[in-house]
């Protein structure tokens, strides 16, 4: 079927993008694709929380770029959250008056 029909015709066909087909052609190829997240970045970003519990992911982000790693904040709150770092604050319950 790739023979017989070009690629646009395909992709309209499935409803994707041509760029998908390119890109999966491409991984297909070279095997996996390349990780997200850079060697020892991670662990860094393990080691920054589990000694100070109460930050969270944009001050660990800044404690990075502090110390010269330059590290996408996405990335630090993606980290944290696959591996539970996350602080979670408690919500602060407001009451409303009765009006009358």
């Amino acid at each position: 079927m790739k023979e017989d029909m070009p690629i646009a015709g395909i992709s309209s066909t499935l409803d994707i993008l041509r760029s998908t087909i390119y890109n999966r052609k491409r991984d297909r190829i070279n095997g996996t694709r390349k990780p997200h997240i850079a060697e020892g970045v991670e662990s860094n970003i393990k080691g920054l929380s589990g000694k100070r519990t109460t930050y969270g992911y944009r001050k660990i982000c800044t404690l990075l770029r502090s110390s010269g790693i330059h590290v996408n904040i996405k990335t630090v709150r993606r980290v944290t959250r696959r591996n539970n770092l996350s602080f979670h604050m408690q919500s602060i319950r407001t009451t409303q008056g009765r009006s009358i």
